[in-house]
């Protein structure tokens, strides 16, 4: 019926966004390709409609073993413990991005976003930081209310109950058309 088509594409630009930020804040290229190709992967496998989403189980064993890992770096590591919890909160992000099944985990994948973006900006004082985090939040806000719109778009197309076998091609071009009005 009607889809928000935006919305998808401007998350992935946001968690490219939230990952280069903190990949720059950290110094840690190696993190930038791993997570910025897991991001087009999935959209890779999304737009081709091969995607599957984790089942849980293996989603909860990875986030585990994810923890496992930060609390061993946060005990026996020289790095800064904020740079240790941005390392958990790209890989929740990427847990979660492969997991996807409900409005609840682009939510969540909005607040983990956020929570990078901010791990980042305690660590770092880079001038192309803050233009990036200057882009990061007009991006954000721009994807939060597309995120609403969806979720509205949601309730109404359950609301109305309507096949989209029924829908007339012509009254939904129309109703687009005129949707800014």
């Amino acid at each position: 019926m009607y889809d928000v088509r935006q919305f998808r594409p401007s998350l992935y630009v946001l968690l490219i966004l939230g990952f280069s930020g903190f990949a720059l804040a950290a110094q840690a290229p190696g993190l930038w390709v791993l997570s910025v190709s897991m991001v087009l992967l999935n959209a890779w496998l999304i737009k081709r409609g091969w995607f599957s989403p984790l089942p849980r189980i293996v989603a909860n064993l990875v986030t585990l073993a994810a923890l496992l890992y930060i609390v061993v770096e946060v005990r026996f590591s020289n790095l800064a413990p904020i740079l240790v919890i941005g390392q958990f909160l790209v890989l929740l992000q990427l847990v979660k991005l492969y997991e996807q099944r409900a409005n609840r985990d682009y939510a969540q994948l909005l607040v983990l976003s956020l929570l990078l973006v901010v791990a980042a900006s305690i660590n770092t004082a880079s001038l192309l930081f803050g233009i990036l985090l200057i882009i990061y939040l007009f991006l954000s806000l721009y994807c939060c209310l597309l995120f609403h719109l969806k979720v509205e778009s949601d309730h109404a197309k359950a609301a109305i109950a309507l096949s989209e076998e029924k829908l007339n091609p012509a009254s939904l071009r129309h109703d687009q058309r005129y949707l800014s009005r």
